[in-house]
């Protein structure tokens, strides 16, 4: 959590929209079947006026299908479309049987190939997107990727995304390799050191998203071939020495094994190998009029329920100076 003060107004529960999730950044809020609220718990959130700023920067481009798109914003708050889907994790784990202790015991059901492909042509997109904007969105996996009623899959959560080039912040094994770092004796945690943004470490993440969402579980997740077991020294130890589980033959396969090894010089190489995917639709001016309004209302009732003004923040400008993620405190 990134935090530099309590809020003096405890946001445990607002009694006229249930509570969807908790997360790092902010609480998830539902206000109606279309919108949802992340809020703040903090009164001066670092990691909440940086994922803000971020949306103003990914606003100067044309949209892009595949990434959450905000509706409407204030210092501390931020309205987003209401996924009825969930997150790629949960969806794949509805389909998994775990035991006492969330070990993974079975994976009762398998996502179509098609499905598998269009969720890998909306995942490329997105990052492709940002590419051309000169960012890597910093943490690729499948809890921040949202998916619709349709199944379309919708990228969130940039309180981590920063410029290309820039220094990675955090993060862990699969979704991003642990390099060599001759200089603390090559120790094998998964504290990294991760390197920094690039095409190579966006496509990685991606290419373990892709394992997870056509095998069920995890890279490393269960003893297969030469993986090895989760839990052990040993899943991040492989990692660092480049060694991968075993792959197929088939074209996701094949994806997969060039993105963990940093064959596509760019997102947008990654993304050509998808093109033939049906493209999804960003909210239309219209629509997005009509739900900004109903925020408007809300923040209003909400600042209103919180002492009046505003609801929570200051902008600190610094944070995004560089458009890198601040350190946690």
């Amino acid at each position: 959590m990134y935090s530099a003060k309590s809020n003096p107004r405890p946001i445990s529960s607002l009694p006229k929209y249930p509570l969807l999730g908790k997360g790092a950044t902010g609480w998830v809020f539902k206000i109606n079947h279309r919108i949802v609220l992340k809020l703040s718990i903090d009164y001066n959130s670092l990691a909440m006026t940086y994922e803000n700023k971020m949306y103003e920067i990914l606003e100067t481009g044309e949209p892009s299908p595949y990434i959450l798109q905000s509706i409407f914003r204030q210092p501390g708050m931020n309205f987003l479309p209401f996924m009825p889907g969930g997150s790629l994790n949960v969806r794949i784990r509805a389909s998994q049987t775990r035991d006492k202790n969330d070990m993974l015991v079975a994976v009762t059901k398998l996502e179509s190939l098609s499905t598998v492909r269009k969720w890998a042509s909306h995942i490329t997109e997105a990052a492709a997107w940002l590419e051309d904007l000169g960012l890597a969105h910093g943490d690729l996996r499948p809890r921040n990727m949202l998916l619709d009623a349709a199944d379309n899959l919708k990228l969130a959560d940039f309180d981590l995304c920063a410029e290309m080039g820039m220094n990675i912040v955090r993060t862990r094994c699969p979704w991003t390799r642990v390099f060599q770092d001759h200089d603390s004796g090559g120790a094998g945690d998964e504290d990294g050191p991760w390197g920094i943004h690039s095409a190579k470490t966006e496509q990685f993440a991606i290419g373990s998203v892709l394992y997870f969402v056509s095998r069920g579980y995890e890279p490393y997740e269960v003893t297969d071939g030469n993986e090895a077991t989760d839990g052990t020294p040993n899943r991040t130890a492989l990692w660092r020495r480049g060694i991968f589980p075993v792959l197929g033959g088939g074209s996701i396969d094949t994806v997969i094994g060039n993105c963990w090894n940093g064959v596509y010089p760019t997102l947008g190489r990654l993304s050509e190998q998808f093109a033939d995917e049906p493209r999804g639709q960003c909210l239309r001016v219209a629509e997005l009029a009509e739900l900004r309004s109903k925020c408007e209302d809300v923040a209003a009732d909400l600042a209103e329920s919180r002492g009046g003004g505003d609801a929570s923040l200051i902008f600190n400008d610094s944070l995004t100076n560089r458009l890198q993620p601040p350190e946690p405190f």
